[in-house]
């Protein structure tokens, strides 16, 4: 089955189930990002298996990490802009995301999301 289909079918059975789906942007660099520090680097080869992170000195596998950091970006959609003053948010990002000082943004738009009990629907 392609992609479209499975999400179609993985959006019916999340409505079915009170459970919310958030969709990653297309080019959202959840291999590329390190799951500990957030650092990008420019290039994954898609034969590396292993994330090495010269920033911060993480080793982790390749999709174990991208993972990790798709988990991040739901939660982040899930809790938008902190309540700790007005124009604040995460981490300092005006954008309501909290990804500040990376080159990518966790608002993105409006995502398709399925009404329901406001769980991340992770498997």
């Amino acid at each position: 089955m392609g992609w479209g289909t499975f999400r179609r079918m993985l959006e019916y059975k999340a409505g079915w189930y009170g459970a919310r789906i958030i969709v990653a942007p297309r080019h959202f660099p959840s291999t590329k990002t390190c799951s500990r520090c957030g650092w990008v680097v420019p290039e994954m080869p898609l034969w590396a298996r292993v994330f090495h992170c010269p920033r911060c000195g993480l080793e982790i596998d390749r999709d174990l990490n991208a993972a990790l950091n798709l988990r991040q970006y739901g939660l982040a959609v899930l809790s938008g802009p902190t309540g700790s003053s007005p124009g604040s948010h995460a981490c300092g990002d005006p954008s309501g995301g909290g990804t500040a000082g990376n080159s990518w943004s966790t608002s993105y738009g409006s995502l398709k999301q399925e009404a329901g009990s406001g769980r991340l629907f992770s498997r």
